[in-house]
This record gives C-alpha cells, sequence and structure tokens, in this order.
C-alpha cells in the first residue's frame, strides 16, 4: 500500500493533538526525553510532525489561556482558521510596531540635526 503525503498529515495531525504526545513534546527539553532515535537530518514525515506537534501546543496554550474555547477543537477547518487569524492579527501588530519605531526615530532624527536659526 502506498501512502500519499496527505494521508500521512492526517495521521500526524491525530497523533500531534493528542495529550501523549503533547506531554512528550512539552517535557522534551526538561528531561531529555527524545521523540526520534536521530536527532538530525530529520525526514519529511519527522519535520512535519514536530511542526503539527508545535501547531497543536500553541492551541493548546490559547486554549489554557482562555482566549479561545473548546468548540475551536472541533474542527480542523476551526483550527486551521484561528491559528491564520492569529497569525493575521500578530502581523498587523508588528507593522504598527515597525510605524511607531519609525516615527519615534524620525522624531529624534530630525529634532537632533535641526539646522539652529541663523542671525542675519
Amino acid at each position: 500500500m502506498i501512502w500519499k503525503f496527505d494521508e500521512i498529515v492526517k495521521i500526524l495531525r491525530i497523533l500531534a493533538k493528542s495529550n501523549y504526545y503533547q506531554l512528550i513534546y512539552s517535557q522534551e527539553k526538561n528531561i531529555g526525553l527524545r521523540l526520534f532515535q536521530n536527532d538530525t537530518d530529520l525526514t519529511k514525515i519527522q519535520s512535519e510532525f514536530l511542526r503539527q506537534l508545535q501547531f497543536y501546543s500553541v492551541l493548546y496554550l490559547d486554549y489554557a489561556l482562555g482566549e479561545i474555547n473548546e468548540k475551536v477543537f472541533e474542527n480542523d477547518v476551526y483550527e486551521d482558521a484561528y491559528m491564520y487569524y492569529k497569525r493575521k492579527k500578530s502581523k498587523e501588530e508588528d507593522e504598527k510596531e515597525d510605524i511607531k519605531e519609525k516615527n519615534k526615530k524620525s522624531k529624534k532624527v530630525s529634532w537632533v540635526f535641526a539646522r539652529p536659526n541663523r542671525k542675519k
């Protein structure tokens, strides 16, 4: 039987969403658990599994912080939509911060390099 990558990703999502793998993922660095025998040169499937683990780790954290409710976990589409919204919102906030920083810098620069009034 030949598996398509999309089918594999569906299975990886289910595994990554499970409490078992989320626990291992969260404790991996704290107590030295290893998800894979090989630490380098990960396969495409291993990389995808790590990406899914991170995805659900963020979702569960936002749930614990009360930013989302359990309805988000009812459907993959809801999960993806929330993460898309969160990424877009974060990008907009970063752009606003960049504009504020540019305005602060431009005000400082114009004041510092302003020409003194010359007497005629």
